[in-house]
């Protein structure tokens, strides 16, 4: 139905206008107090998040004219942004570089991976996803590691975490007897899907720029 509707290049498209517009990272979240000065004894809060983040025009991704430098260093295939009227209120406009404390709902949705959406994200978590069930399957399998329930050992913990660790050995020892098998010159799933959706594109997808 992708394929029928032309979504994959849409999707692409989509992509070429939003993932240059990221913010930079410099630095990884971290606990820091936002207001200057010896704190008060009286605080018992915990220190907000915060992160330093780059303006994309600063790291040569989009072209600013509020970064004059980014007209001219910037890649001609790197979009123009039009910064609306009063922009220069923003800090991160006037500045190459903010501190953004991150409120509780924006630390409980926040995803510090790969970027939602992208290409990578997608083929990625496709393979992880698939290859958690197939380690439960093998896990689960009679013929692979021997144990079809949990019935017939005595019911206590101990045991039954002896019989679940003997289970992710032996499937361990069948991963790696299966992996040593393949033929030569295999290539992952996601290599193979990245080749597809290439090959449907008729160009190279969109990545996600370097963002330090």
């Amino acid at each position: 139905e992708l394929l029928e509707t032309d979504s994959f290049q849409e999707h692409d498209q989509l992509l070429r206008r939003l993932l240059p517009m990221l913010m930079g990272t410099n630095g990884r979240p971290g606990e820091g107090r936002t207001a200057v000065g010896r704190p008060t004894k009286a605080c018992d809060q915990a220190p907000p998040v915060r992160q330093a983040l780059v303006c994309p025009a600063v790291q040569g991704r989009v072209r600013c004219p509020m970064k004059p430098e980014s007209m001219v260093a910037a890649r001609a295939t790197a979009p123009e942004v039009a910064p609306p009227p009063g922009a220069a209120r923003f800090q991160c406009c006037t500045k190459s570089q903010v501190t953004v404390a991150y409120c509780e709902d924006q630390l409980r949705m926040m995803q510090p991976g790969l970027v939602p959406g992208s290409w990578e994200h997608t083929l990625y978590y496709e393979a992880a996803r698939s290859l958690t069930e197939q380690r439960f399957s093998i896990m689960k399998s009679h013929h692979c590691t021997g144990a079809s329930d949990l019935t017939w050992a005595p019911r206590r913990e101990p045991m039954i975490a002896l019989i679940v660790a003997l289970q992710v050995v032996e499937a361990n020892r069948v991963i790696q007897r299966r992996w040593h098998s393949r033929p030569a010159g295999y290539t992952g799933s996601t290599v193979q899907r990245m080749i597809q959706l290439r090959a449907d594109l008729g160009h190279e997808p969109m990545v996600t720029p370097p963002r330090t």
